[in-house]
């Protein structure tokens, strides 16, 4: 282990890179479930429901997420399906957070995200680069569940406190620019699960 120049101090980027995505991940203050990968081709994702606090962390891999975004180009009519099966994945984790849950959520996720303007957008940087976010929340304006995928360039894991400030941030701009989607004085409160 390479020491930086406080003896005392470990040099944080040589650990990071020597830490599995696990160990990483447990680091950040993650209760790992049903995170099963420790490839390295990818990026995470965070699934957030702005209305229970629901939030789950998802390795999204590149293979998984060119795949389906190449399906997605041959046929897009089962979309409805992708999206109405996340949303209720989102609701079986979070009644119920075991691996088999989780696991459905991973992988709708996946195909979700590889139909977005998103995923497009992601494509001409390494992925590694970005922190995908997919929030779920009530639209007021059908008062129906939508989702809302994002992504921020950063290499770095962020801890579940970062995330939910981070999806909280996202729900006030777009309530900014689509107050009809939200409610009348919408401030972000998303509620912290642990």
């Amino acid at each position: 282990m390479k020491m930086a120049q406080n003896p005392n101090i470990l040099d944080f980027e040589h650990e990071k890179k020597r830490l599995s995505w696990r160990d990483q991940l447990r680091h950040a203050g993650w209760d790992l479930g049903a995170f099963e990968t420790d490839e390295d081709d990818g990026s995470m994702a965070y699934i957030v429901d702005a209305d229970t606090g629901y939030l789950q962390c998802v390795r999204l891999l590149t293979t998984s997420l060119e795949h389906a975004e190449q399906q997605w180009q041959k046929d897009r009519s089962n979309w409805h399906l992708v999206v109405d099966g996340l949303s209720l994945a989102i609701d079986r984790s979070n009644r119920k957070p075991d691996l088999e849950n989780q696991t459905d959520t991973g992988i709708l996720s996946t195909l979700y995200l590889a139909g977005t303007k998103t995923w497009k957008t992601m494509r001409t940087y390494p992925l590694q680069a970005f922190s995908v976010f997919i929030i779920r929340y009530t639209d007021m304006s059908c008062g129906k569940k939508s989702l809302r995928p994002a992504a921020l360039r950063t290499a770095t894991l962020m801890s579940p406190e970062q995330v939910y400030d981070t999806a909280e941030h996202i729900l006030s701009i777009d309530a900014a620019n689509h107050p009809e989607r939200f409610s009348r004085r919408y401030t972000p409160n998303i509620p912290r699960k642990r």
